[in-house]
């Protein structure tokens, strides 16, 4: 092939790639004008979907918009962010908030899709929608305990899988507003305790349990008692293997667990589910430990609550009253050290 051809082919070749790029040029802003044109359906859709919110409220049609709603609000791509705010706007104000809301409905697939997404929600932003959905659902649910089965479900994730995203916040605001139908749950999960991935989740799962005591309002005595005496003996298990270094847990997270038995305690402090000499003994450990024996914080809060446990009963028994005196000596030597 000589010079003359050569500059034929590059010719050529010039030609096929401008009309190439001229028709690739074409075909993307075709894309762009279906892509606005799609955004702009959806928004009108969303526009209709929320004036039916606004005048049937009651409706049980209400119910089928739940889930295209969530994908919307939690799968949108960045480059449709307002209509993900739009859908979010309306399943936390005008469904989720709303007063007059529909009853007696079959939730069982939507609360069940729902809680799947809570598990491997990819924010806390995302958790919190999902998770006031949830509770909406419940509200209209027919089947309380299909609800709580969700939950323990979801529980059973929190505790036992690492990558759980769910929080303890999820769980609160279901306890908050269905105390009685979240006690159903306390013999369930009370055994994911030893269960749990980690110390840290084995401690927010007993706090989960502790908020429930605190939030119940005049249950059974007989299974407050029986779940008073589990939990104790959950925490002085659990704080013991930290002690020994067989489970993380560290001050901070073991503070926190301390001060939720403090508020359960105060509440329940005439039950005798709870005894001094647990904590006092929970005391010691905490002292003995190398672990927490830089934190003194620790023995004290399990000595004031066991002083708070005190009953005219348990005031009479020496043995009990001895460790409590020999406890405060100890923790005042400690002070002036």
């Amino acid at each position: 092939m000589d010079d003359d051809q050569m500059m034929a082919m590059d010719e050529q070749l010039t030609q096929v790639f401008q009309s190439r790029m001229s028709s690739s040029g074409r075909k993307s802003a075709q894309d762009q004008d279906l892509q606005r044109e799609a955004t702009h359906f959806k928004n009108r859709v969303l526009d209709l979907v929320d004036l039916f919110v606004r005048n049937e409220p009651t409706s049980p049609l209400l119910l089928s918009f739940i889930l295209p709603l969530v994908d919307l609000a939690t799968q949108c791509s960045s480059d449709e962010r307002q209509l993900a705010d739009k859908a979010k706007g309306i399943l936390r104000n005008r469904i989720c908030k709303s007063k007059e809301i529909p009853s007696d409905i079959d939730v069982s697939t939507p609360l069940q899709k729902v809680h799947q997404l809570a598990r491997h929600a990819r924010d806390s932003e995302t958790l919190a929608l999902l998770s006031e959905t949830s509770v909406f659902l419940v509200k209209t649910s027919k089947n309380p305990k299909l609800c709580a089965g969700e939950y323990q479900t979801s529980i059973e994730d929190f505790a036992t899988r690492k990558n759980s995203s769910l929080n303890p916040a999820f769980f609160q605001i279901y306890i908050k507003r269905f105390p009685e139908q979240a006690w159903q749950l306390r013999t369930n999960v009370m055994p994911l305790v030893s269960q749990s991935v980690n110390g840290y989740r084995a401690s927010q799962t007993l706090q989960l349990v502790l908020f429930l005591l605190q939030t119940i309002d005049s249950p059974d005595i007989s299974e407050l008692t029986l779940l008073l005496s589990d939990v104790e003996s959950a925490v002085s298990i659990l704080i013991s293997r930290s002690a020994e270094d067989e489970v993380h847990l560290t001050t901070q997270q073991a503070k926190e667990l301390l001060k939720a038995c403090s508020s359960v305690a105060r509440k329940y402090s005439k039950t005798g589910g709870w005894k001094p000499v647990t904590w006092i003994q929970l005391a010691e450990t905490f002292r003995k430990s190398s672990q927490f024996e830089k934190s003194p914080v620790l023995p004290e809060i399990c000595l004031r609550l066991a002083k708070s446990l005190e009953t005219p009963e348990s005031e009479g028994k020496p043995a009990v009253k001895r460790k409590l005196e020999k406890a405060d000596s100890a923790s005042r030597k400690r002070k002036k050290a």
